[in-house]
């Protein structure tokens, strides 16, 4: 939220909690002129994969969803650009 205020986003703030996030939504709908909402959210590890009935790391399922965004929507969210 500093980089973005620093850059020119007056209206930066992070949430830290849905109850502040929601606070800085809100609020950013009221300003007149460009917003910034940094959300911290916890890490999440892992989670259930109900295809195989077992548990993948999000590493792979960031993976996962970048190739199912290049394969439906020809996106490649990955690619390097210089």
């Amino acid at each position: 939220a500093k980089i973005a205020q620093a850059s020119g986003i007056k209206n930066s703030k992070t949430a830290w909690t849905l109850a502040e996030f929601k606070e800085a939504y809100l609020a950013s709908l009221k300003y007149k002129g460009p917003s910034f909402i940094v959300a911290k959210v916890p890490p999440v590890y892992d989670h259930w994969e109900p295809k195989t009935g077992s548990f993948i790391d999000t590493q792979r399922s960031k993976y996962r969803f970048a190739d199912y965004l290049r394969k439906t929507e020809n996106i490649d969210i990955l690619a390097q650009h210089h």
